[in-house]
């Protein structure tokens, strides 16, 4: 069964070789995000610090993660600066 998702609010958080956090949260409630990275990076879900040895994303493919309640984001760059969209989902 698929499940399909109706796209919310984006974030768009810059990183670089320092390690950028995100700055909306959702409100308390865990949920389903859409995030999509323009250069390879490393991020984390549950609000440390994302460093190189963190989960990698590919750049160009969107995943689809959990984010608990009030966690923030923090991404940093593999080897090249780039942007990571943070999506909303609801079913």
């Amino acid at each position: 069964m698929d499940v399909v998702f109706a796209l919310g609010a984006v974030e768009v958080v810059a990183y670089t070789g320092t390690a950028a956090a995100s700055t909306t949260t959702n409100n308390n409630r865990g949920n389903t995000v859409r995030v999509y990275a323009t250069t390879d990076c490393h991020i984390t879900t549950d609000g440390t610090t994302a460093t190189t040895s963190k989960s990698p994303s590919t750049a160009g493919v969107p995943e689809y993660l959990y984010r608990p309640a009030g966690a923030l984001f923090s991404v940093i760059r593999s080897s090249a600066d780039g942007n990571l969209f943070i999506t909303e989902l609801s079913v």
